[in-house]
């Protein structure tokens, strides 16, 4: 309920307020008005001395605040001196503007105008807004709204230095007169009004007179059924050799002056195209020549005139005229309207000259004034700046649109070379190897799988790499030969790769298996030379050389080349066991690998125990004579000494016999020098000067028994001295 009530108090406050402004018990505070103009102008001559162009017309003389290059300056009606030659100005006015009519009307010296912004209400009139300037090129942009005007007339009259206009955004929607809007734009060649709805308009006298240099107009959107005044549309266009107004609707205009209006000049086609000794090409077949059309409408016209008229609209009495307007819908000139016009040359083409701009079906020797100079597959202009996917060639001017596939480019396309900085989405520089300067410029559609390049170095995606082709995984890219690449060099089962894999070898960039045995290796093998350098897992090295066996569960042999493994750990009946391993052998003396050349009770031995030998035989261990040894090898044997002694039986060597030596003597206690002692199973000295002792002495403290010849103990403390 409180809500309810808050919006009905303040229903009521409002009414309060509203009624005490009625009766004048509150005022309301007054709205300030203000307008405001900016536009940019370039000055022939403005910062000489005494050069004060005007830059707005008389109507507009009254400015608040002038500001010229963000600089307020002192209001001295609508001359000023610019010191640069384009300035950016500022007019503002302290009253609403809703018409532009006569705004440029008389400026000076200025030659080229471009519209920032209009803070001001829609404007309904531009009559003579631009009236006797000597402006060369305006930029109305995109600020400049025409949708509420609807006075157009004399809008670009006299403006003699015109050279271009660019009318594609007028919205002339609501305008009801173009009188004389172009009338003496004596040095304008171009009117393209393609664009222009003229539904409303009534007045059309003069519209294009007096344009002396005009070689192309274009009215083909021009909707006539309201006007009602076209006298002198195109009197003194000296330069027209085609018009084509096939389109124009005169049901309003002849509606308007009726057969019994006795004629009066303005009810005529007075003048229409007199004067326009170059006309060539005039078609209007849908118009009836009724009695208002005479010899004035054609007046000083080409003897070679052609015209394309329906012959059952020509209602004429007049015979001479009758037989002018005879149907030449045919000739030559009405087919080539509908082709390209050269400006330059007056003159409809095939097609532009290469070293012309295409744009608007004209042939232009130079993009209109501030439009981009581009480059397609063609020259031709445009409005807006290009994007990205443009670049600027500063020799010539000209943005060259970049290769299709690229997001942008520094240099235009070269034949095969894209010569792409960026790629577009979905595109990459792809791998080309054939052409390292396509590297880094080309940018090709991403494949869902593989590419590849032909022979033709044209690219292609692939589902699986074509025969004779090899794939590069880490590129998803096919290629003929892997030495082509910069990295992937090594070829193996059809792929590319940066190295040969574990157990293959690389021979002329070509991954060779290694055998089957091997982990590594330097060269190809064979069956019986393997070529190892390295033994897969579960493979040994079983001879010493470079072939990789497998390791067997129980005893193996060698019988001839081949390798066996037997199922049992027992050696067959002619074949030895060596001691401590699993390996069979036909002959002791024939084991090169451990050096077990002693045969024993059916095996192979390194060494011969104690118990096994028998002096003279080197090979066979029988009966030891030496009988301090535990074991002998070939080595001791033949020096009658041991390689290590029977300490079971108390038999050790001299230690450093034994550090020193492979073979060594062994000695009990009854045959070592009494000068040793045994000391963890080894007879060690004395110290130098005791003939016995019981502990190792040092030079401090001898700890000697007794004393070596020439030596006493002087002192009874065991140390030696020299007598």
């Amino acid at each position: 309920m409180s809500k309810g009530r808050n919006k009905i108090f303040k229903l009521l406050i409002s009414l309060l307020q509203f009624s005490a402004i009625i009766f004048g018990i509150i005022s309301l505070p007054n709205v300030k008005c203000e307008s405001e103009i900016t536009y940019i102008v370039k000055c022939k001559g403005c910062n000489k001395d005494n050069n004060w162009p005007k830059i707005i017309g008389d109507s507009f003389n009254n400015p608040s605040k002038v500001e010229i290059n963000n600089e307020v300056h002192n209001f001295n009606h609508n001359w000023y001196k610019l010191d640069e030659e384009i300035s950016t100005i500022t007019l503002t006015y302290q009253r609403d503007i809703d018409s532009y009519a006569d705004m440029f009307n008389g400026i000076t010296l200025i030659e080229e105008i471009t519209f920032v912004n209009f803070k001001t209400k829609k404007p309904k009139s531009m009559q003579n807004m631009f009236f006797k300037s000597p402006v060369k090129y305006i930029r109305f942009g995109q600020n400049f709204d025409t949708s509420e005007v609807t006075d157009m007339s004399h809008m670009f009259e006299e403006c003699k230095e015109l050279l271009e206009i660019d009318l594609s955004d007028f919205n002339t929607a609501s305008v009801t007169t173009m009188h004389s809007m172009f009338r003496f734009c004596e040095k304008i060649q171009v009117i393209d009004a393609r664009s222009f709805d003229t539904s409303k308009v009534t007045n059309m006298y003069d519209m294009l007179g007096y344009c002396d240099k005009l070689v192309y107009v274009n009215l083909s959107s021009f909707n006539t059924q309201s006007v009602q005044v076209m006298q002198g549309i195109f009197i003194n266009c000296h330069a027209l050799k085609y018009i084509d107004i096939s389109n124009f609707d005169y049901t309003t205009f002849l509606a308007s002056c009726p057969e019994s209006n006795s004629n009066p000049d303005s009810c005529k086609f007075h003048y229409t195209f007199a004067y326009c000794e170059n006309l060539i090409c005039l078609n209007f077949k849908t118009f009836q020549f009724v009695d208002r059309v005479n010899d004035n409408t054609f007046n000083n016209r080409n003897s070679n005139i052609k015209f394309c008229v329906d012959e059952s609209n020509i209602k004429v009495t007049n015979s001479d005229l009758k037989n002018l307007l005879k149907n030449n819908c045919d000739d030559q000139c009405f087919k080539d309207m509908s082709k390209k016009f050269d400006i330059s040359s007056n003159s409809y083409v095939d097609s532009c000259n290469t070293n012309k701009f295409d744009f608007n079906d004209l042939c232009w020797d130079d993009c209109p004034y501030n439009y981009y100079r581009i480059y397609t597959d063609r020259r031709t202009c445009l409005k807006e700046k290009p994007g990205e996917n443009y670049f600027l060639d500063s020799t010539n001017n000209i943005y060259y649109k970049c290769y299709s596939t690229c997001k942008t480019c520094n240099i235009r396309q070269n034949g095969k070379y894209h010569n792409c900085e960026q790629c577009l989405e979905g595109f990459s520089f792809m791998d080309n190897t054939k052409d390292i300067y396509a590297l880094e410029k080309n940018c090709y559609k991403n494949c869902e799988k593989y590419y590849y390049f032909n022979s033709d170095n044209e690219y292609f995606c692939t589902e699986e790499c074509p025969s004779g082709f090899k794939l590069i995984k880490n590129k998803n890219k096919c290629i003929d030969k892997c030495t082509n690449d910069a990295t992937y060099k090594k070829e193996y089962n059809n792929t590319c790769l940066i190295s040969c894999p574990k157990g293959t070898v690389d021979i002329d960039n070509k991954c060779q298996p290694c055998y089957e045995s091997c982990e590594e290796c330097n060269e190809v093998g064979s069956k019986y030379d393997h070529k190892c350098s390295k033994c897969k897992d579960g493979f040994s090295n079983l001879l010493n050389n470079d072939n990789c066996y497998k390791n067997c569960a129980h005893y193996y042999y060698f019988n001839d080349k081949d390798y066996i493994c037997l199922d049992e750990n027992k050696c067959p009946s002619d074949y030895k066991l060596i001691n401590g391993q699993t390996k069979c052998i036909k002959e002791c003396k024939d084991d090169k690998i451990f050096n077990s050349h002693f045969e024993y009770n059916g095996g192979c031995y390194e060494t011969c125990s104690r118990e096994s030998y028998t002096e003279g035989e080197k090979d066979f261990c029988k009966c030891m004579t030496n009988t301090t040894c535990k074991d002998c090898s070939l080595l001791a044997i033949e020096n009658k000494l041991c390689s290590s002694c029977d300490t079971e039986n108390n038999y050790y060597p001299i230690k450093e016999e034994k550090e020193n030596n492979d073979i060594m003597n062994c000695y009990s206690s009854s045959t070592i020098p009494k000068k040793y002692i045994l000391i963890n199973e080894l007879y060690v000295p004395c110290y130098q000067t005791c003939g016995t002792c019981k502990e190792i002495g040092s030079d401090d403290n001898h700890k000697c028994e007794s004393c070596i010849e020439g030596y006493s103990q002087l002192n009874n403390d065991k140390n030696c001295y020299k007598v």
